[in-house]
């Protein structure tokens, strides 16, 4: 639905249910309730919704219920980094989020607080080990490692994410 500029939920066990939009209206655009081009979400525990905004680089945090977001990092956030086609998202146990951003080619961590760094990569594209270059997805495994999905390097990278580095 990236090109319709929404997120849908279908159920899984009623293939007759109707799409239901939990996301964006149709139209792309910078408002809170609209996307451009979502590429990737995250749903939480507490059924929150986010979600990697590429067209609008940004983070948009939806409640569940709600059809108007709250621009977490990114264009019309007071976050300090800019963002460049935000891809993936991906939360880890400490309720980090963590962005593969494809357009600054780096991943980034957010805070529960707000603090946001550049954990991977920003070193603009490359095919050097501290450099990514298009990546597209991020996954974690349950030993802190993060493996990355370095499209244009045709890789998967890996790396140790120290638990303090934040």
């Amino acid at each position: 639905m990236r090109d319709l500029h929404q997120v849908v939920k279908q159920s899984l066990t009623n293939s007759s249910s109707t799409p239901v939009t939990v996301a964006g209206t149709g139209t792309g655009g910078l408002a809170p309730n609209m996307l451009d081009q979502p590429y990737g979400v995250f749903v939480d525990s507490n059924f929150k919704l986010y979600v990697a905004d590429c067209g609008n680089h940004r983070i948009q945090l939806f409640e569940p219920e709600q059809l108007i977001g709250t621009t977490l990092t990114g264009t019309g956030s007071t976050g300090s980094l800019s963002l460049k086609c935000p891809i993936s998202i991906m939360m880890d146990a400490d309720g980090d989020l963590f962005i593969a951003e494809r357009g600054n080619n780096r991943i980034i961590r957010l805070s529960p607080e707000g603090y946001e760094d550049v954990i991977i990569g920003g070193q603009g594209a490359g095919s050097d080990p501290n450099q990514l270059s298009g990546p597209v997805n991020a996954a974690f495994d349950s030993y802190g490692n993060i493996f990355v999905a370095d499209v244009y390097n045709n890789r998967i990278q890996k790396f140790y994410l120290a638990s303090d580095s934040c």
